[in-house]
């Protein structure tokens, strides 16, 4: 089921399968999820360096510190840092959703 952000503040939901992680990383942090997508949602927060998102060579966003993003379960991507040498550093918290109309 796919729901739009403006419908979600209509419903009624609950949070669930909630993993949260700080991430440091060098040059290798490198994400791919452009063939299966994201098994579930995720609020990231960039601190350090700057990260690029991307889908079949399409640029989404770029993050930079103090950035915020969400990506949607199910969504396709690959996210990679903008320069090979620059450290990166962020939080993310992954979930799941569910509503009376079934899993979001």
């Amino acid at each position: 089921m796919i729901i739009k952000p403006t419908d979600l503040l209509k419903s009624e939901c609950r949070i669930y399968d909630v993993t949260a992680y700080s991430m440091r990383a060098d040059s290798l942090s490198e994400y791919n999820y452009e063939k299966e997508g994201r098994q579930k949602h995720l609020l990231f927060y960039q601190i350090e360096g700057e990260r690029s998102y991307s889908n079949g060579g399409n640029m989404i966003a770029t993050l930079a510190p103090k950035d915020v993003i969400f990506l949607p379960h199910g969504v396709k991507y690959l996210s990679r840092p903008v320069a090979p040498e620059m450290r990166l550093s962020g939080i993310g918290i992954s979930f799941r959703l569910h509503s009376p109309q079934g899993v979001l």
